[in-house]
C-alpha cells in the first residue's frame, strides 16, 4: 500500500469485514507475516544478546517485554507472538524518528502489525483502525514541527485531539478482545501463563498514545480479573488472589513465534 500522509483515500485496515474472530486467521494465511518471520530469524541470530522490548529513545529506557531465554524450544503462544510484533512495531517506529522521508517504512510497519494480529488472534477492524490512527498521528506530529501556517497547525492539533479520543475507544475495544483469549483451566502453570499473556498485551495496548495516555508511557501493572500482572522490564510476574507469586520468562522459537513460561517463586 502506498498511501501518503494525510491522504484522504481509504486508510489502513479499513474493509467491509466486521466482527472479531479470536481463533481465526486471514484467509489463505498459513504462517506468520513475512516481516515477523524474518525478524524472529534475525532475533534468534543474536543469541543471548537478543532483547525484545520497546525502547523510548529520548528517555534511553528499555521498557515492556524482555526475552530472557533467547531462542529456546517450547510451545509458542499466539498472544506472546503478537506481543513480540507490537514491541517490534513500536521499536521500529522510534528508530525511524521524526523523518518525513521514512513514511513508507512506517506504512509497511503498520501493515506488518495488522497482519500479525490477524494471523495470531484473528482479524480485528478495531485493531486495524487503532494502528492506522497511530501512524497518522505520527505523521501529523512530524509535519507540525516545520509547519509555517499557524492556522493549519491549529487545525491539525484539533484533528490530533479527535484522533486521540477515538484511540481511547478503540483501545477499550481491543482490550476486550484480548480479554477473550482462552486461558487453560486445568494446568495451573498454563493458566498463569495465559493470564500473564493477557496482562502484558493489555499493557502494550495501553501504551498507544491517546487522550488518557498522551505520552505513550507504559504502565507496569494491570489486573486480569483478581490476578495482578506486573511487567518488570526484564521479566514479568503474576500474583494470585491467594498471594502466590509466579515468575514468568519468555522465549522465541525461530520461525515459529514467542512463548512464555511461568513458575511459582520458591519461598
Amino acid at each position: 500500500m502506498n498511501m501518503r500522509p494525510f491522504d484522504s483515500s481509504p486508510g489502513l485496515g479499513r474493509d467491509s469485514y466486521s466482527g472479531f474472530r479470536p481463533t481465526g486467521v486471514l484467509e489463505g494465511a498459513t504462517a506468520l507475516p513475512v516481516g515477523l518471520h524474518a525478524w524472529l530469524k534475525c532475533f534468534c541470530g543474536l543469541g543471548e544478546r537478543g532483547i525484545l522490548s520497546r525502547m523510548k529513545m529520548k528517555e534511553s529506557l528499555i521498557v515492556g517485554l524482555v526475552l530472557l531465554c533467547g531462542c529456546a524450544t517450547g510451545p509458542v503462544s499466539p498472544g506472546m507472538t503478537l506481543l513480540a510484533g507490537i514491541n517490534h512495531y513500536q521499536g521500529e517506529m522510534e528508530a525511524f524518528g521524526a523523518r518525513p522521508e521514512r513514511w513508507p517504512e512506517r506504512q509497511r510497519m503498520a501493515e506488518f502489525l495488522m497482519s500479525t494480529f490477524a494471523v495470531t488472534l484473528g482479524r480485528s477492524p478495531e485493531f486495524n483502525r487503532l494502528v492506522e490512527l497511530d501512524v497518522r498521528k505520527r505523521e501529523f506530529m512530524i509535519a507540525l514541527v516545520n509547519l509555517s501556517s499557524s492556522e493549519r497547525a491549529k487545525e491539525m492539533k484539533a484533528e490530533l485531539a479527535t484522533m486521540n479520543q477515538e484511540t481511547d475507544a478503540l483501545k477499550a475495544s481491543v482490550k476486550h478482545q484480548i480479554a477473550a483469549i482462552p486461558v487453560a483451566a486445568q494446568e495451573p502453570n498454563r493458566r498463569i501463563e495465559g493470564i500473564a499473556t493477557i496482562g502484558l498485551l493489555t499493557l502494550a495496548i495501553d501504551g498507544f498514545v491517546s487522550t488518557t495516555n498522551p505520552t505513550g508511557a507504559l504502565a507496569a501493572t494491570t489486573k486480569v480479573g483478581p490476578y495482578v500482572v506486573t511487567d518488570m522490564r526484564d521479566a514479568a510476574s503474576v500474583q494470585t488472589p491467594e498471594g502466590t507469586i509466579f515468575h514468568c520468562s519468555t522465549f522465541v522459537v525461530q520461525d515459529e513465534g514467542a512463548g512464555i513460561n511461568c513458575a511459582p517463586l520458591k519461598r
